[in-house]
């Protein structure tokens, strides 16, 4: 059983693994199919003194099981991209 519980909800996730941007205009609906899977993310807001990227959030993912992973990039249509810190 999975024990990373969102920063939104008020805990710091474990780790962060992988990530996907989405346009601002999809934030919600992401959320809203995430939540219902019950899969674990935080978002991260863009940064807003760069003009590349200024209206992309990223839906940051700890370390998951095969299984869920492959849920999450099939709802992204695509694999998530390696979160670096740096």
């Amino acid at each position: 059983m999975l024990h990373y519980i969102l920063k939104e909800r008020g805990v710091l996730m474990q780790s962060k693994s992988f990530y996907y941007t989405v346009e601002k205009s999809n934030v919600d609906e992401y959320k809203t199919i995430l939540d219902l899977m019950k899969i674990p993310y935080q978002i991260e807001k863009p940064v807003a003194l760069l003009k590349n990227g200024s209206d992309e959030y990223k839906f940051v993912f700890p370390n998951l099981p095969a299984r869920l992973y492959a849920m999450v990039s099939k709802l992204f249509q695509r694999d998530g991209k390696p979160y670096s810190s740096t």
